[in-house]
């Protein structure tokens, strides 16, 4: 890092130099898990470039380096108002295709798989090309179709491309690769839940314990810990209660992110399902049921609904589910929505801005939990045709 402040200092106000020092340090921060200071220095860095009339170019990559440190710390929706208001500059193709990859992963996380498929097949040539040539959008592409697939339940196509990480030499560097381990380990471990057998997948679950121990990383011991949980227990399928708690442990070091803290603990209840502790199951999936929700990721909340129904567990009451509290400015956007109004007329008739409206509209979406703008104007719907108590 004192490189970093030698380079801040030799940049002095010469914006080129300077733009290359937020770029940078930023992504590095980032990396190292300390992702509040990167998100800090990445809004710096957007600050010069619209200052400077470079958003379109340095902005758009700086906004993705702000993207990824908001996802990190739960703040979904402000990364996804910075997400669509960069798209908007039509940045360049290697930038274009960082965002729209945060943009699919933000639609599969929010609980639209068949959507963010959607968006896979649409995007994935220019996603493909300069995945060829530059190693962090293989490795970042990998883990997001591999997660993606596994979602929609398609291990093999998970596999194809999660299983870049074992068949190549070298994927990336060590940043890049820890995240696509936990991954393959639950590829590994449903495959040993179908054909009910542990042993699966040993060679390649060997060859990925030698990929994760041959570089030395600060959040290695938070993946490490996340892989062995994955295909952990007698069922070598992720059975072993302790060391899905121990995962959660590493996890709540500062490197640790929402999303890997959230899976942890629904590597957890199933755990807990699987070795006959109902009561610690049903508490785990409450708890993480609501801390999902409060972030949007829907899709986690989804799993926990599925878990909760496999293993016969009491579900809540539905009155307690379809409980929503919007805030007054957000009923008005919601009344918009069902009216079939874009973000930009919507921003036009309330008078605010488009980015308000983007986080006002992700606010909704993820309070009523819904997966699209459709499933959040049936619910205006719904509430205006159920019967009301008569008059007394």
């Amino acid at each position: 890092m004192v490189d970093y402040a030698l380079a801040l200092r030799e940049a002095g106000d010469d914006r080129d130099p300077l733009l290359r020092y937020h770029v940078n340090y930023s992504d590095s921060l980032h990396l190292l898990g300390r992702h509040a200071e990167s998100m800090q220095v990445a809004l710096d860095g957007i600050r010069i470039a619209e200052a400077s009339g470079v958003a379109r170019t340095s902005g758009a990559i700086l906004a993705l380096n702000t993207v990824d440190p908001l996802f990190a710390l739960g703040e979904w929706d402000r990364a996804d108002a910075l997400i669509e208001d960069s798209l908007e500059l039509d940045p360049p193709v290697v930038f274009r295709v960082y965002l729209r990859r945060a943009r699919m992963r933000s639609v599969l996380w929010r609980g639209d798989p068949a959507g963010a498929r959607a968006l896979f097949e649409r995007w994935q040539g220019s996603m493909r090309q300069i995945a060829d040539f530059e190693d962090q959008v293989a490795a970042g592409l990998a883990l997001d179709a591999a997660e993606l697939f596994l979602a929609l339940d398609d291990l093999d196509t998970a596999w194809a491309w999660a299983g870049q990480l074992l068949e190549r030499e070298r994927l990336a560097s060590a940043p890049w690769e820890l995240p696509i381990a936990p991954v393959v380990a639950r590829i590994v471990a449903r495959c040993r839940e179908r054909a009910a057998d542990p042993g699966l997948g040993a060679e390649h679950l060997e060859r990925l314990a030698g990929i994760i121990e041959r570089d030395a990383w600060p959040t290695r011991e938070m993946w490490t810990a996340f892989t062995a949980a994955e295909v952990g227990g007698p069922s070598g399928a992720g059975d072993d209660v302790e060391l899905w708690r121990r995962a959660i442990e590493a996890a709540e070091s500062p490197a640790g992110m929402a999303l890997m803290r959230l899976q942890l603990r629904h590597g957890l209840a199933r755990a807990q399902v699987r070795t006959g502790d109902r009561v610690g199951a049903a508490e785990t999936l409450e708890r993480l049921r609501g801390d999902a929700a409060g972030i949007g990721a829907q899709l986690i909340v989804a799993w926990c609904d599925a878990l909760e129904a496999d293993a016969g567990l009491a579900p809540r009451s539905a009155h307690a589910r379809s409980e929503v509290e919007l805030t007054p400015r957000e009923q008005q956007v919601l009344d918009l929505i069902a009216e079939g109004l874009s973000n930009g007329q919507i921003a036009e008739q309330l008078y605010i801005s488009r980015k308000t409206v983007s986080v006002h509209v992700s606010a909704v979406l993820r309070k009523l939990g819904a997966a699209s703008r459709t499933e959040a104007a049936r619910h205006v719907l719904n509430a205006s045709t159920e019967p009301r108590a008569p008059r007394r």
